[in-house]
């Protein structure tokens, strides 16, 4: 579900260069320069729309949980962006909630798992099964 947002993006910019790419036919016998302006720019925007796209998807598979019996990590890379660790101790947590904003998130299974402790909260956006994260979360913290 997370490449949905990227590829929808990625196609309608797509589709917007590919129009002002046609539109190089009506300003052609009008005005000469803007026909060269408009054939310029859309091959130029869509290279950088093509590598945009390819930068979002390569850098999105690097998103990890680990859930062991006294921490729970969790790591976000974006390639030349974005490098996130969170460590949040077991024993710290008051609370842990599931939420889910649309019907999509719904049909596909998947939502944000908030982890309340007595500071500030960690958001783990895009779970995938945020129940079962959650129910296994609560069953450590029972055991502890």
């Amino acid at each position: 579900m997370k490449y949905v947002p990227p590829l929808g993006i990625c196609i309608l910019l797509l589709s917007f260069c590919l129009l002002l790419l046609l539109m190089t036919h009506t300003f052609s016998p009008a005005a000469p320069w803007l026909s060269t302006v408009f054939h310029i720019a859309p091959f130029i925007s869509m290279v950088i729309v093509h590598h945009w796209f390819f930068h979002a998807m390569l850098s999105e598979n690097v998103t990890d949980i680990i859930l062991t019996n006294k921490r729970l990590l969790y790591l976000a890379r974006r390639l030349f962006v974005l490098n996130i660790m969170d460590e949040v101790l077991l024993h710290k947590i008051e609370k842990v909630e599931v939420r889910k904003r649309n019907i999509i998130q719904y049909l596909f299974n998947y939502g944000d798992l908030w982890i309340f402790t007595g500071g500030p909260q960690v958001i783990i956006p895009y779970v995938a099964s945020p129940q079962a994260w959650a129910g296994q979360i609560e069953r450590l913290l029972h055991i502890h």
